[in-house]
C-alpha cells in the first residue's frame, strides 16, 4: 500500500535537504525524521481474552494456516506479520536482537519477547505499512506474554478488540487494557467473535450490552459480529483504518517544528548580515546569557517540581487502594482470577498517573519557559512563540509520553523475585486457596495485600517521579539550549566571513531559502 502522505513528506524534507546542501543546518534533525519516515511501521495488534479466536480470525484473512491455533497460554506470543519473498521467522528475547527459529519448536519459543513471522503472502502485502500482530490472551498468567502486551499497547497504532460471543460481556481486566490504548491516543474496533454459535437475538442483546460497557469511553463504531468465513469482515476493518491520517498525527508537527526554526534561522541570519561586527557581538553575548538563564530556569522548575513528588506518590498509592477496595466483590469473585484482575488495576492506574504526570510536567515547562520575556526566536511576536511551543509541547508529548509511560509500567514488570510487587500478589493467589470464605479472602486483600503493594511501591513510586522530572525538563531545557547555541554559532560564522561576502547577494540568497522552504511548510 503507498501512502501519499508518506510520500509527500519524504519528498518535502527531500527537497529542504537539497535546499539546505549549501548552509548550516541541524542535519542530524532532518536524517532522523526521514529515516523515522521512510521506516515507520504501524502495527495493528489483534487482541482479546486467550481461545476468543484471534488466531483463527488471521488465519482465514491470510488463506493459510500460519498461526498456530488450539494452543495453551503457555506457548502463546506476540506474532507480528510481515511481508517477505522467503519465509522466515525471527525470535526477539531482546530488542533489536533476534534469531532465526522454527516457529513449531516450542521450546524455541520460550522466554522471547515477541517474534516476526515473514510470509510470501499478498495479503500482508497489500495492507502494508500496516503490521497485524496476533496477541497473547489478555486473561493469560504467564507473566512474559504480559510483559509482551505491555509493549504492543505502547506502541500499537490502531488496536482490533475480539470479544467472544460466549464471553456476552467485556472482561474487567479487558476493560481496562481498553482505557490504557484510549489514554495513549489509539483508537480500536470491537468484534464480537463466535456469532454463529449464538441465535439473532442472543447476538442482538450481546452487541447491546457490550456498547452500553463502553459507552463511556466515547466508543462509536458499533459492535461488528463475525461467524464463520470471517475473512470479509477482517479486511473491511483493515480498510477503514485511515494510515493516511496516523501517519499525519506521528509526523506533521516535528515536520512543521522543523521547518519553523530552520526558517527562523535564516532570518536571523539575513539579520546579522545587516548588522554591524559590534552588534553581532553584542547579540553572542545575550545569547550566552540566554543559554545560562535556560539552564537556571531549568534548575529552579526542577526544584519545584521535586517539592510536590511525596504528594504524588501519595496520590497514586490512594487511587490503587481505593480501586482495589471499591471493586473488592468482583476480584474476589473468581479466585482463579485474583492476581489478572489485582495486576490489570495496578497497571491501568500507573498509565494513567503516568500519562497525567508527564503531561503536568509538559504545562509546568511551557508556563515557565514560555511565560518569561525572551526572545528565544529571532522573529519575536508573542503569537510566533505561542506557536512553537504548541508544536514542541504537541511533539514532545506525543513522541516521548509513550516512553515514559513505558518507565512507570517498569514498576509493575511481571519479574519473579521476592521483592517485586507481582511476587506480592502471587503469594496472595497461592495462598487464597486455603481461605474459606470471601470475608477471609477481603479481610487478607484489605489487611494485608494492600499494605504490602503500598509499602513496596512507595519507595519506587518516589524514584520514578523524581528521575522523570530531571529527564523531562532536561531534554527540553537540552533542546533550547542547542538552539540557542546553534545561532550563536552562526553568528560567529558570519563575523569571521564578513569580509569576504557580498552583502547584497547573501540576503538574497537566504531569502531565496527562506521562500523555497515556506512554500514547502505551506504544502505539509
Amino acid at each position: 500500500m503507498e501512502l501519499e502522505t508518506r510520500d509527500h513528506y519524504l519528498k518535502s524534507l527531500r527537497e529542504v535537504e537539497g535546499c539546505l546542501y549549501d548552509f548550516s543546518y541541524d542535519e542530524k534533525e532532518l536524517q532522523g525524521l526521514i529515516q523515522d519516515i521512510d521506516k515507520q511501521e504501524l502495527l495493528v495488534p489483534v487482541i482479546g481474552n486467550f481461545s476468543v479466536g484471534k488466531s483463527s480470525l488471521i488465519n482465514e484473512f491470510l488463506g493459510e494456516n500460519s498461526l498456530r491455533v488450539g494452543i495453551t497460554p503457555e506457548t502463546s506470543i506476540a506474532t507480528e506479520l510481515h511481508y517477505s519473498s522467503v519465509d522466515r521467522v525471527e525470535a526477539y528475547a531482546e530488542e533489536e536482537i533476534f534469531k532465526d527459529i522454527n516457529v513449531n519448536e516450542e521450546e524455541e519459543l520460550k522466554n522471547n519477547k515477541y517474534i516476526k513471522m515473514y510470509l510470501n503472502n499478498k495479503r500482508i502485502k497489500d495492507i502494508e505499512p500496516l503490521v497485524i500482530v496476533d496477541m497473547p490472551g489478555f486473561n493469560s498468567s504467564v507473566d512474559l506474554h504480559n510483559d509482551a502486551i505491555l509493549n504492543y499497547i505502547e506502541k500499537g497504532s490502531y488496536f482490533i478488540v475480539l470479544i467472544s460471543s460466549d464471553e456476552g460481556t467485556i472482561s474487567r481486566n479487558l476493560l481496562l487494557e481498553l482505557e490504557n490504548i484510549k489514554r495513549l491516543r489509539c483508537d480500536f474496533s470491537i468484534v464480537l467473535s463466535k456469532t454463529n454459535l449464538k441465535s439473532e437475538e442472543d447476538i442482538k442483546l450481546i452487541k447491546q450490552n457490550l456498547e452500553d460497557e463502553i459507552e463511556y469511553l466515547g466508543y462509536d463504531k458499533g459492535i461488528i459480529g463475525v461467524g464463520r468465513g470471517g475473512k470479509e469482515v477482517f479486511e473491511e476493518i483493515l480498510k477503514s483504518i485511515n494510515p493516511e491520517d496516523i501517519f499525519r498525527k506521528k509526523f506533521k508537527d516535528r515536520i512543521v517544528l522543523f521547518l519553523m526554526t530552520t526558517c527562523d534561522l535564516l532570518d536571523m541570519q539575513i539579520k546579522c548580515i545587516q548588522q554591524t561586527r559590534e552588534t553581532n557581538e553584542r547579540e553572542i553575548v545575550k545569547l550566552r546569557e540566554e543559554v545560562e538563564n535556560i539552564q537556571e530556569e531549568e534548575e529552579r522548575v526542577i526544584l519545584e517540581l521535586k517539592g510536590s513528588v511525596d504528594k504524588e506518590v501519595n496520590d497514586v498509592l490512594a487511587e490503587i487502594e481505593n480501586s482495589i477496595y471499591s471493586n473488592i466483590d468482583s476480584i474476589i469473585k473468581d479466585r482463579s482470577g485474583i492476581k489478572i484482575e489485582i495486576e490489570s488495576i495496578i497497571k491501568n492506574i500507573l498509565i494513567k498517573k503516568g500519562v497525567e504526570y508527564n503531561e503536568k510536567i509538559n504545562f509546568k515547562f511551557r508556563e515557565e519557559f514560555n511565560g518569561s520575556n525572551r526572545t528565544r526566536y529571532s522573529k519575536s511576536s508573542k503569537e510566533k512563540i505561542n506557536e512553537y511551543m504548541d508544536l514542541f509541547i504537541n511533539f514532545l508529548s506525543t513522541f516521548e509520553n509513550v516512553s515514559k509511560v513505558q518507565g512507570i509500567i517498569k514498576l509493575v514488570k511481571l519479574y519473579k523475585n521476592k521483592e517485586n510487587i507481582v511476587s506480592i500478589v502471587s503469594y496472595f493467589y497461592d495462598i487464597v486457596d486455603k481461605k474459606n470464605t470471601n470475608k477471609n479472602i477481603k479481610n487478607e486483600i484489605i489487611n494485608n495485600l494492600i499494605p504490602q503493594i503500598n509499602n513496596l511501591m512507595k519507595s519506587r513510586l518516589k524514584e520514578y517521579f523524581e528521575e522523570s522530572i530531571d529527564k523531562i525538563v532536561e531534554e527540553r531545557a537540552i533542546i533550547y539550549k542547542d538552539k540557542v547555541n546553534e545561532k550563536i554559532s552562526l553568528i560567529e560564522n558570519i563575523i569571521s566571513n564578513s569580509n569576504e561576502v557580498n552583502i547584497n547577494k547573501e540576503i538574497e540568497k537566504y531569502d531565496l531559502l527562506k521562500n523555497n522552504i515556506e512554500i514547502i511548510l505551506n504544502k505539509i
